[in-house]
């Protein structure tokens, strides 16, 4: 049985993904952020009266983001993550979106082409300690969500709120740019020109001390990855990037990074 997310469901759901995904970093508040974001797009199947997996859909307009696809490992191959993706395609298509994107894993992708999803790209992983590779300047102010609206072609204000709200999250805006720069991830990051992209990324890079980070770069967006690199982002891998229905409406050229793999 499928039912909604609740929040007593996050801390078992946040050990269920690290078994899932096989790493120590916590999915705890990133559960959390999709759910306040749409709280009735986030799903839960049971077993034997525990959580046996879930998944988000992050809906915005036309467009669906399905994210936080995962399956206690010894539950899968028993149609857990079947059932989950077919309510997540189902909830989309009931509330009008036409273009459906999730980034995959390599033991994900089969699952994902056998519901129509086709490759749409890629992204790479980077990681690292990044210093500024330039000075920061002090930037002009900038309509971030005109900005957004105009990179990736749907209204995400309410998840860049939540965002923007989240411990730590700092933002930095220009007239053709901005940059979110939340407690561990750089993004998501959007310009212009490469310009205001390096500017950006150095300013954010000089407001705080120096520590892990990640950013998450549109593989073809060779710029963007060279901008990351010289400040001391390193390429860990790189991410399938996939569609169902209609293309999507942005313009990955001013897209220099995601804001996370369940939300573009």
């Amino acid at each position: 049985m499928i039912r909604p997310l609740t929040t007593t469901d996050i801390p078992h759901l946040d050990g269920l993904l690290q078994r899932a995904f096989n790493t120590i970093e916590s999915f705890g508040r990133g559960i959390s952020r999709q759910h306040a974001i749409q709280p009735d797009g986030c799903f839960v199947t049971d077993h034997e009266g525990l959580p046996a997996g879930m998944v988000s859909t992050a809906r915005f307009g036309e467009i669906a983001y399905i994210g936080f696809m995962g399956v206690e490992p010894d539950l899968q191959g028993e149609g857990f993550g079947k059932a989950l993706l077919a309510a997540a395609i189902s909830d989309a298509g009931q509330h009008g979106c036409q273009t459906l994107l999730l980034d995959a894993t390599p033991a994900g992708e089969p699952l994902y082409r056998s519901f129509g999803f086709e490759t749409a790209g890629s992204s790479f992983d980077l990681r690292g300690v990044p210093v500024p590779s330039g000075p920061g300047e002090s930037l002009d102010s900038g309509d971030l969500y005109a900005l957004d609206l105009e990179a990736f072609g749907a209204d995400r204000s309410r998840a860049l709120n939540v965002l923007i709200a989240e411990p730590g999250s700092q933002v930095f805006t220009a007239p053709d740019g901005f940059l979110i720069a939340q407690e561990k991830v750089i993004g998501p990051w959007i310009a212009r020109d490469d310009r205001t992209a390096a500017t950006l990324l150095n300013t954010a890079l000089a407001a705080g001390k120096p520590r892990d980070r990640r950013v998450m770069i549109p593989a073809e967006h060779t710029s963007a990855l060279n901008i990351a690199q010289a400040c001391g982002f390193a390429a860990l891998r790189e991410v399938l990037h996939m569609r169902r229905g209609k293309p999507a409406p942005w313009l990955r050229s001013r897209i220099y990074a995601h804001a996370s793999y369940a939300l573009g």
